[in-house]
């Protein structure tokens, strides 16, 4: 059960990596998954057994998620985007204040880190890019910044994607890696290498500076909330909004069955 369960959270965290200003590795913090996911990478040959279990089952839900699934959502999310966000927003605030309680800001360097993460939503608005990705270095390199996404809180890989111009780009090669082979390669060898580096520095900040950390992630956790909230009630009537409203307690619901 706790295997499936591990499974399920990981087909969760996967769709953010496909619903555009969503963090998979803040899901991954609020179900609770991502410290053990750490110390099981980093320290995978103290338990083999118990830590390929772990990262097997709860990797293979974000596998699925992203491999499998990322044509079907796509297709859903862009006819039914207002639903998959009401359902989002209700995943979020549903695990926020339990989370948020868990932090302490006992000094003022706390309640600054908490603060910085308020002005990312502002710096993907302003600035767009147009990367248009063709050798394989620059997908070896999109694959490291997919990793670092990924892998750091609150960095949304698909609104970075989105400013730098290369959304599609991940879309297309993900939802069809035969015809991208080589790109796919060299893409999953970028998220390979980058995602060894920030998986071994996220383990110094966690032992070092982990009351820190929460703060920065807590700040995340409200500004995602905040920016994801916006964005729902601007691009969707009251009326939808509304008759969306089981979603949003379904995001909720789950966020405690989860969390």
């Amino acid at each position: 059960m706790e295997n499936l369960f591990l499974f399920l959270k990981g087909l969760i965290i996967g769709l953010g990596k496909v619903i555009p200003g969503v963090s998979g590795s803040l899901l991954a913090i609020l179900f609770h998954v991502y410290d053990e996911a750490i110390l099981a990478f980093n320290h995978f040959f103290e338990d083999v057994f118990h830590h390929f279990s772990y990262l097997f089952f709860l990797g293979s839900g974000i596998g699925v998620s992203i491999l499998l699934f990322s044509k079907v959502l796509l297709y859903f999310f862009n006819r039914f985007e207002g639903a998959f966000m009401v359902l989002f927003l209700g995943l979020i605030l549903g695990s926020i204040w339990p989370y948020h309680k868990t932090v302490c800001f006992s000094k003022k360097i706390y309640f600054l880190l908490f603060f910085i993460p308020f002005f990312l939503p502002f710096f993907f608005t302003i600035f767009h890019f147009s990367w248009k990705v063709q050798t394989p270095f620059e997908f070896l390199l999109l694959g490291g910044l997919d990793a670092l996404t990924m892998i750091v809180p609150g960095i949304s890989g698909t609104s970075l994607f989105f400013m730098l111009g290369c959304y599609s780009t991940v879309l297309s090669v993900f939802g069809d890696p035969i015809t991208h082979f080589f790109s796919f390669c060299f893409y999953l060898l970028g998220m390979l290498l980058g995602g060894v580096f920030t998986i071994r520095v996220v383990e110094i900040i966690l032992r070092n500076y982990k009351n820190a950390f929460a703060c920065l992630v807590d700040g995340l956790l409200w500004s995602t909330a905040i920016s994801f909230g916006y964005l729902v009630f601007s691009s969707i009537s009251w009326t939808m909004i509304v008759l969306y409203f089981p979603l949003f307690f379904l995001g909720f619901l789950l966020s405690f069955l989860f969390g």
